[in-house]
This record gives structure tokens, sequence and C-alpha cells, in this order.
């Protein structure tokens, strides 16, 4: 769940960048301010650089997390972290025996 969390938060940066940068252009065309260019265009830049750098990552770690089979809804899916939630169905799930109630998941 906290998978999905960051990619749809890297997502959003990535629209919000085209977002900026659309603008941006477009107060070139309305005869605004010629500063407004560069400033947007520079800001859009660093936003989408941040999202590819945060896709990029969560990639790496992608590979080495866990895969289990969650317990409700019978699908596979990857805990980050000790404690985590089924990225299908939001159920929680642990790896620590010691702490789990019903809902643990021997990898």
């Amino acid at each position: 769940m906290r998978l999905n969390r960051l990619r749809n938060l890297a997502l959003i940066m990535m629209f919000v960048a085209f977002i900026v940068m659309y603008l941006s252009s477009y107060s070139t065309l309305t005869h605004a301010k010629a500063i407004l260019l560069p400033i947007g265009l520079t800001i859009g830049t660093i936003l989408l650089l941040t999202a590819v750098a945060i896709y990029f990552r969560l990639g790496a770690i992608s590979i080495r997390l866990p895969q289990v089979i969650c317990p409700h809804c019978g699908r596979l899916t990857k805990i980050m972290g000790k404690e985590d939630g089924c990225m299908f169905c939001k159920e929680p799930l642990t790896l620590d025996i010691n702490n789990a109630g019903e809902y643990v998941v021997k990898s």
C-alpha cells in the first residue's frame, strides 16, 4: 500500500510539472512578464526529474520486497517494511509474528 502511495505521489508530481510548464509557456502568448517562462520551465523540469527519480528508486526497491499472498483476497502482494497493507484490498498485513493479531503472513 505504501508502494502505491509513493507511485501516486510521483504520478501527481508529473502532472503538476506538465501543468506548470504549460501555464508558463501560455504566459508568453498573453504577453505577460517574460520572466515567467524560464522560471516555470525550471520548476517543471525539477518536478519532473524528481518524479522520475522516485519511480526509478521505487523500481529498485520493489525488486527486493517480499511477495506474499494476502489471506483476505488471495492475490500476490508486496510488503514494504514490517507492516503494510495489501495493494488490492487494503487488508493490514505484517511479517512480525510477535506483534501480529490475526493478520500474520508467513513468507
